[in-house]
């Protein structure tokens, strides 16, 4: 194998003898060597296949990124897919090398960044946010840097974009969820308890309403109508708060609900607030 691009002294880019172009690091492997040279395999620690959607952008950034960046993201790729029953792809390899150099960097300099959604990540997917959990305790390890939980939630997040083969943005989701569970707290004075299994199934439904919403999708109960008017009427709250969310679904995502989505909505809302 020829070298393609050296990055540095411990990373090369090259084509394996299968025509698939990879980066190789090891300590030295780029050291002294330029385009053409034929790279030394006792030195190659590691294989990163690159593909050609995102190429330029992991180029550019292992230009002024230490490897071990890359390694810390592949690990934690490599965990999350040990961990977790579906495949998490590795074209988020890119967007996670980005997010460990900008969330550790950024530690170093003292400086932190709230994740708003920290709690919906952590209630909704556990499995994931247990991956960042465990990605915190590898880069103190590795970097001697203790990043915030607060991280774990950003690269929970990173994970389950690997597993939805949708292209949505699960964050967009998350703060749906958040935004939703933030006016039905204040509209009936209760907390949101993400331990409990009611509100962990209200969360479950508002993440499948929002997915429906984007795919303009919508659900239909027969006769409504009569359920409508004997639950809106279960809470003295209740007429407030349903016209708050419809409010926000109008506003922020141009949507109006249907009379079948705030029964089922009303549903989960009286279970939460009953177990309270």
């Amino acid at each position: 194998m020829k070298i393609t691009k050296v990055f540095n002294n411990n990373l090369v880019a090259t084509i394996t003898p299968e025509k698939r172009e990879a980066l190789l690091s090891g300590t030295g492997i780029g050291f002294g060597k330029k385009v053409g040279d034929v790279v030394d395999q006792s030195k190659i620690t590691n294989y990163y296949y690159v593909e050609n959607q995102r190429k330029k952008l992991l180029y550019q950034m292992m230009e002024t990124t230490s490897v071990e960046y890359l390694e810390i993201a592949e690990a934690i790729l490599d965990r999350a897919n040990r961990k977790l029953s579906k495949h998490v792809s590795d074209t988020i390899l890119p967007a996670l090398v980005d997010h460990l150099y900008v969330a550790i960097t950024r530690t170093k300099k003292g400086k932190q960044v709230p994740n708003l959604i920290h709690a919906e990540t952590k209630m909704m997917y556990p499995v994931e946010y247990e991956v960042g959990l465990w990605a915190l305790r590898l880069i103190k390890m590795r970097l001697n840097v203790t990043l915030p939980d607060d991280e774990a939630g950003f690269i929970a997040i990173h994970i389950q974009n690997g597993e939805d083969e949708s292209n949505e943005d699960v964050s967009d989701m998350l703060m749906f969820v958040k935004e939703t569970t933030d006016i039905i707290a204040e509209s009936f004075n209760c907390r949101f308890d993400v331990n409990s299994t009611d509100n962990q199934r209200l969360a479950t439904h508002l993440k499948f309403f929002y997915q429906r919403m984007m795919h303009h999708q919508t659900t239909t109960i027969v006769n409504v109508e009569d359920m409508y008017r004997l639950l809106i009427t279960k809470h003295k709250d209740m007429k407030k708060c349903m016209h708050h969310i419809s409010e926000l679904l109008k506003k922020d995502y141009a949507y109006q609900i249907t009379l079948s989505e705030e029964v089922y909505l009303m549903m989960h809302i009286l279970k939460m607030i009953q177990s309270e």
